[in-house]
């Protein structure tokens, strides 16, 4: 009985400290998602801006030869 009850008290020591390193890990993902959002939000941003003009370049095309055929 006491050889089991020593069992149980490593193993939920050992759950104990996994289950506070997942915590904080998650925690720590947690609060970096704001700063990789940002990141994100600037990548699309700067992408956007460089696709505008060959885009509007190729719809002004597109729009011209849609008002010819008229």
């Amino acid at each position: 009985m006491q050889i089991q009850n020593i069992r149980h008290v490593i193993i939920f020591k050992s759950c104990c400290f996994y289950s506070v390193l997942c915590h904080h890990g998650k925690k720590m993902e947690f609060e970096s998602w704001p700063a990789l959002l940002d990141e994100v939000q600037a990548r699309f941003d700067t992408n956007a801006g460089q696709l505008w003009f060959p885009l509007h370049s190729v719809l002004q095309i597109c729009y011209a030869d849609a008002q010819t055929t008229m």
